[in-house]
């Protein structure tokens, strides 16, 4: 078997992933980050409560598969709570939040940035800046 050709994936709306993505990042990364949240799967197939047998079975143990349980997370659940937001005043949303995103990567990666490095500090800069220009 190959070795895999990526040291960490982190895979965003894990919630919607059947067992076969799972196996498919096995092959390809060393450490998979899922962050999900069960309150917003789109699918039947997926779902981290439906998956953890599979898990197990497949070898896929937690040092290899971390789940970010939204509750979980502080920093995770403030972005959920400010992409929500954007959601719901945005007419299309998929453009709004890349427009939010860039703008909080700028944050965070900025040397000169007061939210250098600071996940929680960028997601709320960032949400100022949005609401700001937006």
């Amino acid at each position: 078997m190959a070795q895999p050709i990526y040291d960490f994936v982190l895979v965003d709306e894990g919630q919607d992933l059947d067992a076969d993505a799972y196996d498919f990042f096995k092959t390809i990364a060393k450490h998979v980050t899922v962050c999900l949240d069960n309150k917003q799967q789109l699918y039947e197939r997926g779902s981290k409560p439906k998956l953890m047998p599979y898990h197990s079975a497949k070898g896929l143990t937690f040092d290899t598969v971390a789940f970010l349980d939204a509750e979980s997370n502080t920093s995770l659940s403030q972005l959920i709570v400010i992409l929500d937001q954007i959601g719901s005043r945005a007419k299309k949303v998929g453009e709004a939040q890349r427009a939010y995103f860039e703008l909080a990567f700028r944050e965070l990666l900025n040397p000169d940035s007061d939210s250098y490095r600071n996940l929680s500090a960028c997601w709320l800069n960032a949400q100022q800046k949005y609401n700001s220009l937006y």
